[in-house]
């Protein structure tokens, strides 16, 4: 008999642990999903695009509206563009209709960090279209001043020691038409300085500090009314020199296109632009950049500022 009552209470407690257990598991388990997305919504004006199409004129900007579900939490949002040619999207979510052709824009969502963090991504597509000449008021009666033809400005920022910079920096600006400004260091670079021979020399321990940021001589260009920035430098040490980071952390780039170019005997852009692109905390959309020799033909420059499709 003591048997029987040991073993039933044994099956007993087994039964109320299996409970016990079994709801400290899904309460673990909810509290692993306590961040959740149940739902992306994209909107550009009034207008439903999650997974849609939108049609834009080239040259148009418009501001893509992100609605998440549910709203409480805190959510990053991440914009990527599978075709910046046709349309870039900044991180605000501004998409910028650039060339005719056709461009898909993903949205990320993500909630929670670590092992709780939830990613929920969803899409549209951009159909950019050439102004027609049907878009302009043709009646008679009442004819409307035209608007006035607003051309993209741009502006050529380099910075060069050796003028190998300078010859591509001024390809650029006659292929493009564009205003030109060089980066003056307060402190002029020396032979001496530029030797990258020599570990004590001034431009290796400023490419060795992360903190270095030589000043800039006179007044820094007023960029306000243009909208694209071609911005050019040496490769020094495999990177920008520092003084370009007093450059893009001292302008507002806010709005705009940058497109990075460099010179150099034999190394690549390499991360030398994305470096310089994370230290910029403005709005700008940064293209990938390119690689010249100091006697690279204007040629080779018209042919990749075309390829860009921007002027």
């Amino acid at each position: 008999m003591k048997i029987r009552k040991y073993l039933a209470w044994l099956l007993a407690f087994a039964f109320v642990f299996s409970l016990i257990t079994g709801n400290t598991a899904q309460v673990m388990a909810k509290s692993r999903k306590a961040a959740v997305i149940k739902s992306v919504s994209l909107k550009i004006g009034k207008k439903e695009v999650t997974k849609k199409t939108y049609t834009m004129k080239q040259g148009e900007k418009k501001k893509l509206k992100v609605t998440v579900s549910p709203k409480k939490g805190k959510k990053t949002i991440k914009f990527t563009t599978g075709n910046k040619k046709v349309a870039t999207v900044s991180k605000g979510g501004t998409i910028t209709a650039k060339k005719a052709g056709t461009a898909k824009i993903k949205v990320t969502v993500k909630a929670g960090n670590g092992k709780a963090a939830v990613k929920k991504t969803t899409w549209m597509k951009v159909k950019v279209t050439k102004p027609s000449s049907t878009d302009k008021n043709t009646t008679t009666e009442q004819p409307e001043t035209p608007n006035p033809v607003v051309e993209k400005k741009s502006i050529v920022v380099y910075f060069s020691c050796t003028d190998n910079t300078k010859t591509i920096a001024e390809y650029i600006k006659d292929s493009t038409a564009s205003d030109i400004y060089r980066i003056e260091p307060s402190v002029p670079y020396t032979s001496a300085d530029l030797n990258y021979g020599n570990a004590d020399s001034r431009t290796s321990k400023e490419q060795n500090d992360a903190t270095a940021r030589p000043g800039i001589a006179g007044n820094l260009p007023s960029l306000t009314d243009y909208e694209i920035v071609y911005l050019g430098y040496p490769i020094w040490w495999g990177q920008a020199p520092k003084i370009l980071y007093t450059f893009v952390e001292s302008c507002n780039l806010s709005g705009k296109t940058v497109i990075p170019f460099c010179t150099s005997a034999s190394s690549g852009i390499g991360t030398s632009a994305t470096n310089l692109q994370m230290a910029d905390t403005s709005q700008a959309t940064w293209l990938t950049g390119r690689r010249f020799s100091g006697s690279s033909p204007k040629s080779d420059v018209e042919s990749w500022i075309s390829g860009l499709g921007l002027q």
